[in-house]
């Protein structure tokens, strides 16, 4: 009988063990991916920054491109003032 509960106690030691062994390793595949989801979060959030300055300098560009508008009109405006025709045409008035 001794023997018996040895021989078990030694086998429920060996299958511990064997249990250890494959939380250990599911452990580190976990911290593996944990690591890998980690990086891919990073990433995603420096896309995010950037798709967040590229959205700003849209923006700006767009009202830079209004500005220039906004100027060319009042360019086209002040050359139809000062042109001869428009003197000469006061002139007579």
């Amino acid at each position: 009988m001794p023997e018996q509960l040895l021989i078990f106690s030694i086998t429920l030691a060996v299958l511990q063990e064997h249990q250890l062994q494959i939380a250990a390793a599911e452990a580190a595949n976990s911290h593996k991916a944990a690591d890998g989801f980690q990086r891919r979060l990073r990433e995603l959030e420096g896309q995010v920054q950037a798709d967040d300055r590229v959205e700003r300098l849209e923006i700006s560009l767009k009202n830079t491109q209004d500005r220039a508008d906004e100027l060319e009109f009042q360019l086209v405006r002040v050359k139809q003032v000062f042109t001869p025709s428009f003197f000469l045409f006061n002139l007579r008035t």
